[in-house]
């Protein structure tokens, strides 16, 4: 027998478990027993392997009421995850065509059947399905997930978005931090479609939903460089270290740039202050190794890096560990052995599944969490 006729053999044996319990009730109350024989013809059916008929049987065997509706779901919630989706589709259909079935047992089964479409692919159904279960505002909370998830999937960000705000309203829960990326994606949307007025305005929406986000800052950035704003750039490139000094490597030069670009003393010595506490910290980044070789000489450079390798080893300072020793080999295979070394190294990491990934990436496609992948190396 399959693993399929398994599970449904087992949910006849809960069904006929169901109905002996009822008869012992109606023979107990002198009631009349109701079991029929298609009863026992489903059973067969399945113990040789027809589960098509036996489907049928039971389709037209139970009585939907308070109680049956729960096997009807437990059945195709069978069906459908192994994949026989056009039977869980026909249990859930025979459930809502039922003139009797109570509204919240018929939004239950509409949420099942959009979850079936979902399974399919048939997302515009599923969609039509998940939004008559929100309007009914029983099981609400599924269906509002389910459209989440969506519209994610289609890239219909605003369309997320405004699904999560009334989740939030029935709910309670605060969600400003998948607000804010979602708003982040549509900016990125605009950008590419050439409206850099729009992805500026879901940009400062992101803001406005969570100020200390990572992605958020690094868009603020990126937006003032291309209008030339060189020190408001600066000040979200510093605010990202820190919020975070593990993106300090990748953001160092950016913050090097943008200081060829103002004569501000009072901007320099911020930088400077924010190397020492770098320094103090342990962070790793290059321009810091090349300050100490130049203020302090190459042995306490050295020491610098000898301390970041120590604590968490990398590529790019044992690089700069290598540039401050004269070598008794060939430089150039050297630096080949390491190129190899970097095609293989990962330099950011799912904290939460710890997928790899060579660049930054704010959704990851592994265990589908927001925010979750920072530098490996510091």
């Amino acid at each position: 027998m399959t693993e399929l006729l398994f599970a449904v053999a087992l949910f006849a044996a809960l069904l006929f478990g169901w109905f002996s319990g009822r008869r012992a009730y109606r023979r107990q109350f002198n009631e009349p027993a109701k079991l029929s024989a298609e009863y026992y013809k489903g059973i067969n059916y399945l113990l040789n392997e027809k589960p098509d008929k036996a489907l049928e049987v039971f389709l037209r065997l139970v009585e939907v009421d308070g109680e049956t509706v729960e096997t009807h779901v437990t059945l195709g919630k069978l069906f459908r995850r192994k994949g026989e989706i056009e039977n869980a589709i026909r249990i859930h259909q025979n459930l809502i065509a039922r003139p009797n079935i109570s509204r919240e047992n018929r939004s239950l089964a509409l949420l099942e059947l959009g979850k079936d479409y979902r399974a399919a692919g048939v997302l515009d159904r599923a969609e039509g399905l998940f939004q008559e279960v929100c309007e009914e505002g029983l099981h609400s909370i599924q269906a509002q997930g389910a459209l989440r998830d969506i519209y994610v999937q289609e890239h219909e960000w605003l369309s997320a978005i405004n699904v999560v705000k009334s989740y939030v309203r029935t709910t309670g829960e605060k969600q400003n931090q998948l607000i804010s990326h979602y708003y982040c994606e549509q900016a990125d949307l605009d950008q590419k479609q050439g409206d850099a007025d729009t992805a500026s305005k879901h940009v400062q929406l992101a803001y406005q939903y969570d100020a200390a986000s990572l992605r958020v800052n690094f868009m603020l950035a990126e937006q003032a460089l291309v209008q030339e704003k060189h020190l408001d750039a600066l000040v979200c490139y510093v605010r990202v270290i820190e919020l975070d000094t593990r993106f300090a490597s990748q953001v160092i030069p950016k913050i090097q740039c943008c200081l060829e670009q103002i004569d501000n003393k009072r901007v320099q010595r911020q930088l400077e202050a924010l190397f020492s506490r770098l320094r103090k910290e342990g962070v790793y980044v290059t321009p810091l190794t090349q300050q100490i070789r130049d203020k302090e000489g190459v042995q306490e450079a050295k020491a610098y890096l000898e301390g970041i390798m120590d604590k968490q080893p990398g590529v790019e300072p044992l690089k700069d560990w290598l540039d401050l020793h004269p070598v008794a080999i060939d430089t150039k295979s050297m630096q080949q052995q390491i190129n190899k070394l970097e095609v293989l190294d990962h330099a950011y990491q799912c904290e939460h599944c710890g997928y790899n990934s060579r660049n930054i990436q704010w959704h990851c496609p592994s265990c589908a969490h927001w925010g979750s992948i920072f530098p490996i190396y510091r």
